[in-house]
Formats: structure tokens, sequence, C-alpha cells
């Protein structure tokens, strides 16, 4: 590839093995301008979101002030003592006032992972070529989980200081080694991320004749997470009876690599493009490893970086390849390969020299890299508006559960055993809010304190409901009462106050609009194995089980919150072999 004027190709080889480091200049500028940009732009795009999940844990941790042993003992099997402590200092200043403080604060590392990126191609690349490597990763909407959800300050510090870890052990002298060796240790102490990074270290350092004797900078940062797992490290791993298996594990892997090549590149585009990107990847792997063992390439960082990949889906298989839902695609860990993904690629690039002569190819090879970056800038921008808009969803849920939680908490219709998952129990919850302010003011950017929607307010009484909304054996008690209804693929007919359902097809449904309170007794001579869906003003969203044996009828019971508001319920009963009778009670 041709360079900026700064280091030519040819000249990359050379360059590399004599430590020689381009000085920041001018000509950086325009990258560090778009870094800039690209950073506004994340903290405008998550400007009205707000705690989330696991986030609720740590503030729970901190809300009385910050101990030793709450910064030290794992968190999900991770060491998280930096990230907590940033947590804790953020949290004792601003508390729930505002979230854009914790957003200012992960999207600064971010930042810090792609400038440290952009380094190390810019050596091997130039700056031009570097500078577009790095675009797709600077937005990377396939891993955006880790742009906008600071709890993720975590994997993203192990990001950024393992990302330095391998610039700095490429300059010369001991103070970078020591350098790099601290990065590295501290990257262990924010996620199991850095753990991946050694790896990528490893490969560096041993493989590369020229780097060998720097790779005792993996000596202290080993001992020092050898240490801190023999004494509270193990407690990550209590309760788990085991490990994953290892054909559980490949499973795993296989997918996770497939998912993160593909989405970060656009091959997800392509039929079966997990496949292709899991193939790829291994290809060059094997691909780097024959040109470091027959061709004497120096292409040890690309070889470290894809086998962290590797390293990473085969570790997190090992402790969540059994978890109930697959966790091989999240976009936490695609942020991560794809920070390995341009550091290889930006290495291999810079290998290519292509002779002068050869005017038509080096056009050809200019042309086809700058459509597979644009390709991957615009599937990861089109990835990122789509995350946001997940991530601003639950953060209108969230606002409308803390909204309902401050207001009605303590009136006898709310559930206390139901909880937002994340959340402490809601009277931990109102007291938390009380000490520390509200998500549903911002005291930083009074305008970011946006109000939730209809569906998210409706989302969350139908979640504090909880157990309000039921099925339990039938009651003859109350006064019936006529159901308005409305059927599909299905034939019902008024029997009195009930209604006899009958001819159900395969998506026969009943929808009914019951006052609150409402008792509505399912009963049918042949077992009936459906759903009872709840809903107020819009498309009913919670549903539970609803089995109805031939001789024990079912009651659905439907919540009163006291607002005297009235609920929508839809009875999916497809495939019923007989007339089933619906009747509605009023206690």
């Amino acid at each position: 590839m041709a360079a900026d004027g700064t280091h030519a190709a040819s000249a990359t080889h050379g360059a590399i093995e004599a430590d020689r480091w381009p000085a920041w200049s001018r000509s950086d500028v325009p990258f560090l301008l778009v870094l800039f940009a690209a950073g506004l732009l994340l903290l405008y795009l998550g400007r009205s979101l707000t705690f989330f999940q696991d986030e609720w844990g740590f503030v729970s941790r901190f809300s009385d002030g910050v101990d030793v042993a709450d910064v030290i003992r794992p968190w999900n099997e991770h060491w998280t003592t930096l990230p907590a402590l940033l947590y804790a200092a953020t949290f004792q200043s601003i508390g729930l006032h505002s979230y854009l403080p914790y957003l200012v604060e992960l999207i600064a590392l971010h930042l810090l992972v792609v400038l440290g990126v952009y380094a190390l191609a810019r050596r091997r690349t130039g700056r031009l070529a570097a500078a577009l490597l790095s675009l797709p990763l600077l937005l990377v909407g396939s891993g955006s989980e880790n742009l906008f959800w600071a709890f993720q300050m975590a994997f993203v510090g192990s990001a950024m200081f393992g990302t330095w870890a391998l610039v700095f052990v490429e300059q010369r002298g001991r103070r970078s080694a020591v350098l790099a060796s601290l990065a590295l240790t501290a990257g262990l102490m924010c996620s199991g991320i850095g753990l991946v990074f050694l790896v990528a270290m490893a490969g560096r350092t041993v493989l590369d004749s020229h780097r060998r004797r720097r790779a005792g900078v993996l000596v202290l940062p080993v001992v020092t997470y050898l240490t801190w797992f023999a004494l509270v490290g193990r407690e990550g791993l209590a309760g788990r009876r085991e490990l994953a298996q290892i054909v559980d594990i490949g499973s795993f892997a296989v997918r996770g690599i497939g998912h993160a090549v593909g989405s970060f590149s656009g091959l997800s585009l392509v039929p079966g493009g997990g496949v292709i990107g899991m193939l790829l990847l291994l290809a060059a792997l094997a691909g780097v490893g024959w040109l470091i063992v027959v061709r004497r390439e120096p292409v040890a960082l690309a070889f470290g970086s894809l086998a962290a990949i590797v390293a990473m889906y085969v570790l997190i298989g090992s402790v969540r390849a059994e978890a109930a839902s697959d966790l091989a695609t999240r976009g936490r860990y695609v942020y991560v390969a794809a920070v390995f993904i341009t550091i290889a690629v930006s290495d291999l690039a810079g290998r290519i020299r292509l002779p002068d002569r050869a005017v038509r190819w080096r056009t050809l090879a200019i042309v086809g890299a700058g459509l597979v970056v644009a390709l991957a800038l615009v599937v990861n921008l089109t990835a990122l508006a789509a995350e946001r808009n997940v991530m601003q969803r639950e953060a209108d849920r969230t606002r409308a559960y803390v909204s309902l939680a401050i207001d009605r908490g303590d009136e006898p219709w709310v559930d206390p055993a139901t909880v937002l998952r994340g959340m402490p129990p809601l009277p931990e919850l109102v007291a938390l809010i009380d000490r520390s302010g509200s998500p549903l003011r911002d005291r930083i950017v009074p305008s970011l304190a946006r109000q939730p929607r209809a569906s998210a307010r409706e989302w969350a009484l139908i979640r504090m409901v909880g157990d309000g909304f039921r099925t339990e054996a039938a009651s003859r008690g109350g006064t019936p009462i006529g159901l308005p209804f409305e059927v599909s693929d299905a034939v019902a007919e008024p029997d009195g106050q009930c209604l006899r359902v009958s001819e159900a097809g395969p998506r026969a449904v009943l929808r009914l609009t019951p006052p609150a309170g409402t008792r509505i007794s399912v009963a049918s001579a042949e077992p009936v194995d459906g759903r009872a869906v709840i809903g107020r003003d819009r498309t009913p969203s919670r549903f539970i089980p609803l089995r109805v044996g031939a001789s024990a009828p079912r009651d659905v019971v439907v919540p009163d919150t006291g607002d005297g508001g009235t609920w929508r319920v839809w009875l999916r009963i497809g495939g019923a072999q007989a007339p089933i009778d619906v009747c509605g009670r009023q206690p």
C-alpha cells in the first residue's frame, strides 16, 4: 500500500525493526480532529441514556462509600478494581443526577483505544491508510454495546491499556518496557479481557526475534493476576459446578468468531457470512503463521492479534457457553475482536510491497481496500443507529420504572418480588434515589431529562404488577359480567354472560377488554395449552402460560392498579380441540 509521504511501505519493515516511531506532527491533526468529532457524535447519540442492568449493581455497591473489599473482589469472574474506583469516584461526585459524566469517561477510553490502534497502524502503513483503517473501529456499531453502556468501561479499559501496551513494547528503552508491563497489569485490573491482551503480547514478542527479549513484560501482569486470583479471584467461580464441555466451548468460539468478523467487516450481509468470517480468520491465522515460520516475515503482531481473538472466545466459552442465552454474539466481545482485527490488518497491510512499475495492481489494491473499508464503515454506522435505538428503549423503560417506583411503589398492587433486571428491590431503589438523586432529572444538562414514552410507561406498569397478572384455580365467587370481545381464526358466540369459542384454528385469538380486577374463567372439555397476554393502551406484550385441564378450569387474574384503567387481554388458544367457555367475574 502506498504511504502518505512520511513512511513508504518499502521502508516500513526496516523502520519497525529499528524501533523508529514516526513523530506526532501536524500531519496527525486531521485524524485527531476526526477522533474528537466522533467522540462528540457518540456523546450526542447517547445523550438521553441512563443506568442499565449490571450498572445498578455498581451503583448499589458504592452508594454508601468505597470499601477495599468492594473494589478488589471479582464481578462476574472479572477483576474490576480500576473501573470500580473510577465509577465510585464519579458516583460520589454526581450520584444518579446525570448519566453524561459516566458516558464521557467511557467514550474517552474508547477514543484512546482507537488512538493506540492508529499509532500501531501508522507506523506500518503511513498516516492516511492508518486513519482509513481506524474509521470502522472508531464508529464500531457492531460493538456499540461498549459505546453506550458506561458499565462497559471495564472492557474498554482493558482494551485501552492492552493496546497501548502493544505500542510501548515497540519503543526503545527500559522505560517503555516498564510502561508496557504496567499497562498490561492495569488491563487485567479492568476486566478479564486483559487476559487476551496477554496472548496478543506473547505472540508479538515471542514470535519476533527482534522483540523476544521483551517477553519479560509479561512477568509482572501474570504474577499479579495469579496472586489476585489465588487470594480473592476464585470467589468469582464459586457455585459454578463445572466449566463448559470442550464441544460446547468449540461451538461457542465458532459462533462468536464468525459473528465478530462478519458483523464488523460487513460479511454478515452475505448468506453464510458468519461461517465465511470464521473460516477467513482461521485461514489468516494459519497464513500468518506460515509467513513467520517459512518466509521469516515479521508479522508477529498480526499473529498475536488473531490468536487473541480465538483465545477470547475460548476463554469466554469456558464460563459462558452453557448460559441460558447465547452470549457468543454479544457486541461487547465484537468490540474487542474489532480492535484485534484492525491491528492485524494494519500489520499485514504494511508488509505489502508492490513494485513501482505495477501501477495497475497498485491502483486495484488501493480501490479494493477502499471499498472494503467503506463497506465496513457503512455496516457499522447502520448498526450504531440500531443499537442506539435499543439502548434508548431500555433507558425509557428504566425511567418509567423509576417514576412508578417513586410515585406508586408502596401501593398494594405492586408486586415487591418483581425487580427490574440489575436493580435493587423497590424499597432499596427508592431509598437510593432519595440519597443520590434521580435518573428522571439531569442536573448536568437539564434538557437531557427525557420523558419516557407511553410504550415504556405501559411496559413498566405491567412489569411492576408482577404476579398480579397470573392464572390460578377457578373460583365461582364474584359477580358475572359481560366481556366485550373480538375473535380471529375461531368462532365465538355469547352464552349468557359467558362466551363459547369453537372451531379454533392454529392462530385462534380471543381479544377481551375486561375492567381492572376481573377474573376471566377459562374451561374446556379437552386440555388447552395456550397463552394469556396483557396490555393497556398498546398491543398486549406480557404473556403467561394458560393451561386448562379437562376438568380443571383456570382463572386469568387481571390486576387492579387503582387508577380505573381498562386492560386488554388476549387469549391465544390456537389448536384447541373442543369448545372453550370464557366467563368474566368481578370480585
